[in-house]
């Protein structure tokens, strides 16, 4: 333990340098990590391919096209069908066009 104070405090100062310098380069390296932009730039493909599983998923949660067009398409015969029935028990038994049309609009 020959050391003097002055070399034993210079020691402490260059430990706590190094150690700072560690803390510095450890901080950037948890935010790159942590950065979705970073990670985009280094790895585009897992970002497409999480996107597009993410849309499978979004697709399959909701109802399909068919099912939607299906109702639609129902809505529609029940409406005309109504109007159509509207034509014969008016007075005269005949609706103008434009009569007919509003009574097929949906209804909101």
């Amino acid at each position: 333990m020959g050391e003097k104070p002055d070399q034993i405090e210079r020691h402490i100062q260059h430990q706590r340098s190094e150690l700072e310098d560690n803390i510095s380069e450890l901080q950037e390296k948890v935010k790159s990590a942590f950065d979705w932009r970073t990670q985009f730039e280094e790895r585009p493909a897992i970002f497409l391919g999480a996107a597009f599983l993410g849309g499978v998923v979004v697709s399959a949660l909701l109802p399909s096209t068919s099912r939607i067009s299906s109702k639609v398409s129902s809505t529609v015969r029940r409406s005309s069908s109504s109007a159509m029935r509207a034509c014969w028990v008016e007075p005269g038994g005949v609706t103008s066009r434009t009569r007919v049309l509003e009574m097929m609009r949906p209804v909101r």
